[in-house]
């Protein structure tokens, strides 16, 4: 449990995993999830390739973070910014 006067409410990693939308092609992202106890936008997630990169599809960014105001903008941004690339999450 975390002291009353920490700066994060909760910090995770984890990993997701991208699917083209046009070809079998698979990309991994190890995940940061951070929740600041307060500011204009207190979630972040910050996002590392993983892996081999694609042969048939264009590849996003190796590293990008993503600043919301509460977890469902969050998801969002991140299904917005993988259909970017044409990208759709797979996991």
């Amino acid at each position: 449990m975390n002291k009353p006067n920490t700066k994060f409410i909760l910090e995770e990693k984890s990993e997701i995993g991208l699917k083209y939308i046009n070809a079998p092609e698979y990309i991994a992202y190890e995940t940061k999830l951070t929740i600041k106890r307060d500011g204009k936008k207190p979630v972040v997630l910050e996002l590392k390739f993983v892996g081999v990169e694609p042969l048939a599809a264009p590849m996003p960014p190796k590293k990008h973070r993503i600043n919301a105001e509460d977890i469902t903008s969050l998801f969002c941004k991140v299904v917005k910014w993988v259909k970017k690339y044409n990208y759709k999450l797979e996991y």
